[in-house]
């Protein structure tokens, strides 16, 4: 629910940036004219992932088309739903059929026709490290240009003179915020040794506390995974 009250913000956002667009005629030298024009891409290939559906396609869809781009989107097949929704209600908004394209399937059967296909002329994907090496390889023999947002290691880091009952609710909320289904979660909690036993202890009691069961029940704080 958080992330569907701010949903609508991206998208005021950009529709803003479309409104006020404008190019600009840099000083040049000689009789020349000099301007910078920004042009859509044409069509991008989107590749979004199952831990955070909406939120991820959101932030991908918005920007691609206020600056005037024609979309193909592959959902991850274990939660492609969301995104199909969001196309209906784009559609029933008004949005041209053919602009936004939601393909679900496989990856290795969808994503990959996506991410090879030489009318892709911008590949985005947000997936594993893997993945990205595989469909960046794939774009980039059509000299497609590709941006990645890939998993990683973080680090949360606490030192002797935090405080530290508020950084080990910060490390176990960036543990296992979204049951730690995340790119960006806190897969590591380095912590100085003069105050490691302190740590260890509230952290462990913390996540002795955290609350197990449905994703709809509002007291729920962490949720299986999902597969």
């Amino acid at each position: 629910r958080a992330q569907l009250q701010r949903l609508p913000e991206r998208l005021e956002y950009f529709a803003a940036l479309a409104r006020v667009h404008e190019g600009s005629v840099p000083p040049f030298k000689g009789p020349y004219i000099n301007y910078v024009k920004r042009i859509p891409l044409g069509v991008v290939g989107q590749i979004t992932p199952w831990n955070h559906p909406m939120l991820i396609a959101i932030k991908k869809i918005a920007p691609a088309l206020a600056t005037g781009n024609t979309i193909v989107v592959k959902p991850s097949e274990l939660a492609p739903i969301t995104v199909l929704e969001f196309g209906k209600l784009l559609s029933e908004a008004g949005l041209p059929d053919g602009v936004l394209n939601v393909v679900p399937g496989l990856g290795a059967d969808a994503g990959a026709a996506l991410a090879q296909h030489p009318g892709i002329k911008t590949l985005d994907l947000t997936g594993g490290t893997e993945t990205g090496k595989v469909v960046g390889s794939m774009a980039g023999r059509n000299l497609a240009s590709v941006v990645l947002e890939l998993g990683g290691k973080a680090p949360v880091l606490v030192f002797e003179d935090a405080n530290l009952d508020q950084a080990v609710n910060g490390a176990a909320f960036a543990g296992f915020i979204a049951s730690g289904q995340t790119c960006i979660m806190g897969a590591r909690l380095l912590v100085q040794e003069s105050v490691l036993d302190q740590v260890q202890r509230k952290f462990v009691d913390k996540v002795q506390r955290i609350s197990l069961g449905h994703p709809q029940d509002m007291r729920t704080q962490m949720v299986p995974v999902i597969s």
